[in-house]
């Protein structure tokens, strides 16, 4: 055996690719469909061990205890994909939302991944105007939100609040409408004050859901 034989055949285990475990994911943000009144979305992260060595997912944690996460299995060998079910409960929420999923692995390096789930979530009720303004000093005349249900779900709004005592509300029903109107008015305009009306709906099933109503009396230069 030749020195120059002996030299090359030593050096060969380190220019050989090493075992190694490689998690890849087709998408790392899932943007759900959401339809009025929808209680529960869910999608799905794909994934494959485009890897040498089989993987095993040691952990997936979420943001918020609205969103789940689950797998068939743990590990995973070489070549092999599976899917991460994301299941977001919406509750009464409404809006955009935004949440994450860590998920780790045994990988040796680089074995932390974030998924992000979103959603825009149409509101069951809407409340407009959410902001009423009165000028300094003008007559205390009442301004009008108007109440909307949407998604086929009727609400009965039990109270309208103003807990700083300096906005009162009266709620009032049309004969025919399945939503009320609140007339918003300040006690006194003399000053310049904040207030928030709170408005407390409950279903017919017994959810609650809150909206709030931002009042203000301005000062005016």
């Amino acid at each position: 055996m030749t020195l120059r034989f002996i030299v090359l055949a030593t050096a060969l285990p380190f220019f050989s690719d090493p075992a190694r475990a490689e998690l890849q994911f087709r998408q790392t943000k899932l943007v759900l469909p959401a339809a009025v009144g929808q209680e529960e979305l869910r999608g799905g992260f794909d994934f494959r061990n485009a890897g040498t060595v089989p993987v095993t997912i040691t952990n997936l944690t979420t943001s918020c205890g609205c969103t789940t996460a689950a797998l068939e299995r743990k590990t995973y060998d070489p070549g092999e994909s599976g899917t991460i079910i994301a299941t977001f409960s919406a509750g009464e929420r409404s809006g955009h939302q935004s949440k994450t999923i860590v998920v780790q692995t045994n990988e040796p390096k680089d074995n932390v991944y974030e998924l992000t789930v979103e959603a825009d979530i149409p509101p069951v009720i809407v409340v407009d105007p959410r902001l009423l303004v009165w000028n300094r000093g003008v007559p205390t005349d009442p301004q009008v939100v108007k109440v909307t249900y949407a998604g086929g779900k009727t609400y009965r709004l039990a109270s309208a609040v103003d807990a700083s005592g300096r906005f009162v509300a009266e709620i009032v029903t049309t004969p025919g409408q399945n939503a009320p109107e609140i007339r918003i008015k300040p006690v006194r305009t003399d000053e310049g004050v904040l207030g928030v009306m709170l408005l407390d709906f409950i279903a017919a099933d017994g959810a609650r859901l809150q909206r709030s109503v931002l009042m203000r009396v301005a000062v005016i230069p």
